[in-house]
């Protein structure tokens, strides 16, 4: 079973509702799930295209794991404040890429 990543990008549109209702309230979902949030920034910087002003990539130690914690009702009623505070989303789950073997 190999670890997935869960990409989020989206702008946010109301800052003081993502920071006190969203953030807090997702930390603690993603805590139990075993999701463990690599970056959250609104200082990423596009090199091509046009992308939101917030990038959220979490690894999650599966995909069971990973859909365990999305399709919960308790992330239901926080994914509701998010949409709320946001605009221009999207979501992607990605593999994790295989370990290479050593050339050496």
């Amino acid at each position: 079973m190999s670890a997935v990543y869960f990409i989020a990008t989206h702008d946010i549109t109301d800052p003081h509702r993502y920071e006190h209702e969203y953030v807090p309230a997702v930390t603690r979902t993603l805590a139990a799930a075993g999701g463990d949030v690599v970056v959250a920034t609104g200082r990423a910087r596009t090199i091509e295209g046009v992308a939101p002003n917030h990038t959220v990539v979490v690894r999650f130690p599966s995909e069971q794991a990973f859909r365990d914690w999305y399709d919960s009702e308790d992330y239901a009623a926080i994914r509701a404040i998010r949409s709320a505070a946001t605009t221009n989303g999207s979501a992607v789950l990605a593999d994790e890429f295989p370990a290479m073997p050593s050339t050496r």
